[in-house]
């Protein structure tokens, strides 16, 4: 039995070398039929070549340009291959040091100026079809320089529109097409984009817009009016209030220019904040709500920022971030009018005094104090506390304006557990919290 399988085994393994040889010849017998420039893609001096492949499934359209897609590809990276991958150093003064930066030449990618070229050759076989495709580099040369030229001249365009913007002082917008100029070039970044105008004058438009960027936020300085801001808690700031001017050293005001405000009693941080006529820094209409007596506000003017809202392309923002200083900073001081409040009990019990001193540390905690003198201006805070009942108590609360006006009047009755409340002083206890929890916040809220 052991003797049969073995030669069933035997002729099993006979089989299947014979049936190896057959489809190794068939692949050999194949791979001789294909035509030369599959098997090894032609190189001269004068053409570059591209070769693509793709399976033959679905229709022919289908896999014919999947096949000159890759030959696209082989193309290009035929073409890259010829140009040399050096770098060009970009130097600037920030902040009195020097900062290098280096700008990679690219690779000619497939959709880069792969126009005019032709498809020369065409193969398949039951599985495959081929395609060879060609451009003569004289006419590659033609066309690249032809798009160059075009580009430059469109990056110049911007160049000469943000001048004109700078012209009118209009240093945001002139910023804005100075960004546009330089991604306009992306293409050729790292590149020589040198450009001769019509009246002789020659320029490197990357350097050229980079320098004047550069150049607009490394000499802006904001100059104070003021150093501090008087207010009262629950104002607006007054949105009329010019607090500094933005200047430059060279421009002089810059109008119509970004900034940022930041203040330590809000979280939020006003972009989109414009100077106004003069270079005036308006500040923005923020509502008080600090328990503090001080508070701080910053006017920012940060050139990173200001860049990223102008590009979306993050190797262009690199290049922009690393040309500029830090963000500047001014820092004003916020003095701050709390309220004062004279609170009154009309029951004068020990248990009833100590509750109006934690009344008092309540409105403390909220950074509001008591009159120093009996004619400082101060709101008015009456609490009655009167027993209506056995186990129940009349509460009513009143504030009074410092212009005597009333502000806020509430009455209630509650009804105490005795069970739960069985001592005078847990009874005072549960009436302060009735009155915290039900008038003391909303007098709070008035007062803010």
């Amino acid at each position: 039995m052991t003797q049969t399988r073995l030669y069933y085994y035997i002729i099993l393994l006979f089989l299947f070398l014979i049936s190896s040889c057959g489809s190794a010849k068939k692949t050999i017998r194949e791979f001789e039929e294909l035509p030369q420039w599959i098997k090894q893609k032609p190189q001269n001096d004068l053409t570059y070549f591209g070769v693509g492949k793709s399976v033959k499934t679905g229709f022919p359209d289908s896999y014919i340009k999947a096949a000159e897609k890759e030959a696209l590809s082989d193309l290009a990276e035929h073409i890259s291959v010829k140009i040399n991958t050096n770098s060009l150093l970009y130097q600037f003064d920030i902040d009195n040091q020097k900062s290098d930066f280096y700008m990679n030449k690219q690779k000619i990618q497939s959709s880069n100026f792969l126009e005019g070229y032709t498809v020369s050759k065409i193969y398949e076989n039951e599985q495959y079809y081929w395609n060879l495709i060609e451009i003569s580099k004289n006419k590659y040369e033609e066309i690249r320089k032809r798009r160059k030229r075009k580009t430059l001249e469109k990056s110049h365009e911007y160049y000469i529109a943000a001048q004109e913007k700078k012209e009118e002082k209009d240093f945001y917008n002139a910023t804005l097409y100075f960004v546009k100029s330089i991604e306009t070039l992306k293409p050729y970044w790292g590149d020589n984009t040198l450009f001769s105008s019509n009246n002789g004058e020659t320029i490197d438009l990357t350097i050229e817009n980079i320098n004047e960027i550069h150049l607009l936020f490394k000499n802006i300085r904001i100059e104070k009016n003021k150093n501090s801001i008087n207010t009262k808690r629950g104002d607006l700031l007054d949105k009329n209030t010019c607090i500094a001017i933005l200047n430059h050293s060279i421009y002089g005001y810059l109008e119509h220019f970004p900034y940022a405000v930041t203040a330590s009693f809000t979280l939020g941080t006003s972009k989109n904040v414009f100077s106004q006529k003069g270079g005036k820094l308006m500040i923005p209409e923020l509502e008080v709500t600090s328990n503090y007596k001080k508070e701080s506000l910053d006017i920012i003017v940060d050139g990173q920022e200001i860049l990223k809202r102008m590009t979306s392309d993050l190797i262009l923002r690199k290049i922009l971030n690393n040309s500029i200083p830090k963000p500047i900073v001014s820092s004003f001081q916020i003095d701050i009018s709390q309220p004062l409040i004279d609170i009154r009990f009309t029951k004068n019990e020990k248990s009833l005094s100590i509750q109006k001193q934690k009344v008092i540390n309540y409105f403390s905690q909220k950074g509001i104090e008591l009159p120093s003198k009996k004619s400082d201006p101060c709101y008015k805070l009456e609490i009655t506390v009167t027993q209506s009942g056995l186990n129940s108590y009349f509460l009513e609360t009143k504030l009074l304006a410092p212009t005597k006006q009333q502000l806020y009047s509430k009455a209630r009755t509650v009804t105490i557990d005795p069970f739960v409340y069985n001592t005078e002083e847990k009874i005072i206890q549960s009436l302060y919290n009735t009155i915290k929890r039900k008038e003391l916040m909303s007098v709070i809220e008035i007062l803010e």
